[in-house]
């Protein structure tokens, strides 16, 4: 939810001239292609078609060799970007590199999805963490296809493995993967427009250059993954925490609503109890004071005091005792096997007479 927001706040915010701003707040230099260069990303706008299906407009492709070609270098060099995504994310000619991919739904077609980058797919993997992906026998994959329906949730996506090999499986729940990729995708539409791309030949040519050592790069991918993986289930505890206090509170409601008379005649007996109590505490404590000022003015000393005092003091801490003793063991004895805090009881009870006096 938090980082909806980031993404929400980010496309709100004109990316400075020249600039590209990351997820994380870092800006990167953009280089603008010459005008008459310029092979313009049409908006990912909807296009509804005579037969009332939703696609979107989108650049006209490359022959289907050169495709086929690019989605090859793609899922074959894909763990490759993922182990060199700070390296990438320095770069805009690498984070504009374009995809050969498409996802799309079976409802608002390829909306969103358009001219994705591989600097889009890299911050992606970072904010969705079931897309890096490690199945019962320890293979690692992914996500880089995303193709179902957002309303129902069915899906079939692809995944790509360390080898290059791919396979499809039905993600859940749908929305968390294909509705941050739409949000982030759709942030970089007019930096698509304005900055020059490398090509994903270009790219792993310079990556190849650089060269990264076998060991970094196994470091690296252990490190991804034991992250998005930590992240996963710090979100599904999360999840299960809000759905445990959720069904607590619904327990809780229907208990209250089942001893609501019980619950009626303690909390006025509490109240009646409280205020006889800080009467009590009121008028001794001014005793209290009485005697103070009349051992500031001499008429008492210190060992006369003290033996005024305590009696005091002893029938204050025994009237709060009366009060809190009757508050739990008076709830214990309504509850005897649930834990219904006070507050809540109280919040309840001023409810009903609330209602009762509409």
């Amino acid at each position: 939810m938090l980082m909806m927001k980031l993404i929400d706040k980010l496309r709100e915010t004109p990316f400075p001239n020249g600039k590209l701003l990351l997820l994380d707040g870092r800006m990167i230099d953009g280089y603008p292609v010459a005008t008459d260069e310029t092979d313009s990303v049409n908006d990912d706008t909807l296009n509804i078609e005579k037969k009332g299906q939703c696609v979107s407009v989108q650049k006209p492709s490359s022959n289907n060799t050169d495709k086929k070609k690019e989605m090859e270098l793609f899922l074959k060099n894909a763990f490759r970007f993922q182990a060199n995504k700070e390296r990438i994310l320095t770069d805009s000619r690498m984070f504009l590199c374009p995809i050969p991919v498409q996802s799309g739904m079976t409802i608002s077609g390829t909306f969103g999805f358009m001219n994705p980058t591989l600097g889009v797919y890299l911050q992606w993997w970072d904010v969705c963490p079931g897309a890096l992906r490690t199945d019962e026998n320890g293979r690692r994959s992914l996500v880089f296809k995303l193709s179902g329906s957002n309303l129902s949730g069915v899906n079939k996506s692809g995944e790509v493995f360390e080898d290059g090999s791919i396979g499809y499986d039905c993600l859940r729940p749908f929305k968390s993967y294909w509705y941050p990729f739409v949000k982030i995708n759709n942030v970089y539409t007019e930096a698509k427009n304005k900055y020059q791309a490398y090509t994903l030949e270009q790219v792993t040519e310079i990556l190849e250059h650089e060269n990264m050592d076998d060991m970094a790069y196994a470091h690296t991918i252990n490190e991804r993954f034991h992250a998005a993986e930590i992240k996963a289930l710090n979100e599904r505890v999360g999840y299960l925490n809000a759905q445990n206090k959720a069904l607590e509170e619904r327990y809780q409601n229907a208990m209250l609503r089942w001893k609501e008379d019980r619950i009626v005649k303690y909390y006025n007996e509490y109240v009646a109890l409280e205020m006889r109590v800080e009467s009590e505490v009121s008028m001794l404590s001014e005793h209290k004071r009485e005697l103070r000022a009349a051992l500031r003015r001499g008429e008492y000393t210190n060992k006369e005091y003290e033996p005024l005092v305590i009696p005091i003091n002893k029938q204050i801490e025994n009237a709060k005792t009366e009060l809190s003793l009757f508050k739990y063991s008076e709830l214990n004895r309504i509850f005897p096997q649930d834990h219904i805090p006070f507050c809540q009881i109280e919040e309840y009870v001023k409810k009903l007479k609330e209602n009762e006096q509409k």
